[in-house]
């Protein structure tokens, strides 16, 4: 499509096939007012997949342009059946039509030349249908996801690296089941820095912080600060060796949590206890490769060695901050 432009449509079919536990005539009463049985009539689902895409990237401006839109029907399938009888639930597993799954994405990205950075914008949005069964009754859970970000990533030498960013993403959710909330809409919040710094006689500079914050409309929201920080020293004649003296969570708020929305659009929070701050000395020698390296692919691949990982949270709820209880980002 012209010189900078492409486009590509396809679509795709395939099966899923239902689990042994779901298909086992076996009952699990291991938890006496929850009982569940498998569905040995189960039949494969059918997925139908479709993808629109469209691609722009001027090499003359550096701007680029991606548009993309797909689509998921689901024939058969493979969801809950649950009966409440007296405070006690039972569930088997069936075939049910009317899943549907839509999501579009734009992004636009350009240079900024008087800080010599790139920038990026970010809109998307996703639509989800899911059917489930609840007392003979067959229903729809509709989730429907509008979001967006941007991102500012430096481009300013081999010794200063810094990136900006910030991503939010807004979610509604309607159920037609009896036993269903009315409502479960969240709000997602994800903003983050990135800095690297590295000077000519090796030492170097690092840190990353990410806030995330998960808002209920009808219940208690997340929110946390992860700040991880390092300083190090490269020497040797060839920079080889590393030196590097790292703090993990300065501000002693390291959080792990996930959240999930099931058939009957109820959300459920699982928080996990995890390490929060220390101090770690670490000593590194890297082995490099033989023969004489050119003078750019050489401070290239130093700075590749010293940069931080970005840390900087963003996603979905339920990332726990991209690394829930993870170790140092650098």
């Amino acid at each position: 499509m012209g010189r900078y432009g492409n486009g590509r449509v396809f679509y795709r079919s395939g099966t899923d096939f239902p689990s042994i536990d779901q298909l086992q005539d076996v009952i699990d009463s291991s938890n006496q007012t929850s009982i569940v049985v498998g569905n040995p009539n189960l039949q494969q689902a059918y997925n139908h997949r479709g993808v629109l895409r469209y691609i722009y990237a001027n090499t003359k401006n550096n701007n680029s342009f991606t548009a993309n839109a797909s689509f998921n029907v689901i024939d058969n399938y493979i969801s809950t059946d649950v009966v409440n009888d007296k405070g006690i639930t039972n569930t088997t597993y069936i075939n049910l039509n009317g899943y549907r799954n839509f999501s579009g994405l734009l992004v636009y990205s350009f240079p900024v030349k008087f800080i010599k950075s790139n920038f990026n914008i970010t809109t998307n949005y996703n639509y989800g249908k899911t059917p489930s069964k609840y007392n003979g009754v067959i229903g729809f859970v509709t989730r429907n996801t509008f979001g967006g970000g941007a991102v500012l990533s430096s481009n300013v030498s081999e010794f200063v690296d810094f990136t900006l960013n910030y991503d939010i993403n807004y979610t509604q959710t309607t159920s037609t089941l009896n036993n269903a909330s009315a409502g479960q809409n969240y709000l997602q919040q994800s903003p983050g820095a990135n800095l690297n710094l590295l000077s000519r006689s090796g030492w170097f500079f690092n840190t990353n912080v990410s806030y995330q914050n998960y808002k209920l409309e009808n219940a208690e929201g997340v929110e946390y600060t992860l700040w991880n920080a390092a300083i190090g020293k490269k020497f040797l004649a060839k920079k080889q060796a590393e030196l590097k003296l790292s703090v993990f969570d300065i501000l002693k708020q390291n959080n792990s949590f996930s959240q999930t929305l099931n058939n009957f659009n109820l959300i459920q929070t699982t928080t996990t206890r995890v390490l929060q701050q220390y101090f770690m000395l670490t000593f590194t020698y890297s082995l490099r490769n033989f023969g004489k390296a050119n003078t750019s692919s050489q401070r290239s691949e130093e700075r590749g060695d010293w940069r931080g990982g970005q840390g900087t949270g963003g996603g979905m709820p339920g990332g726990g901050g991209g690394r829930p209880g993870g170790g140092p980002m650098f």
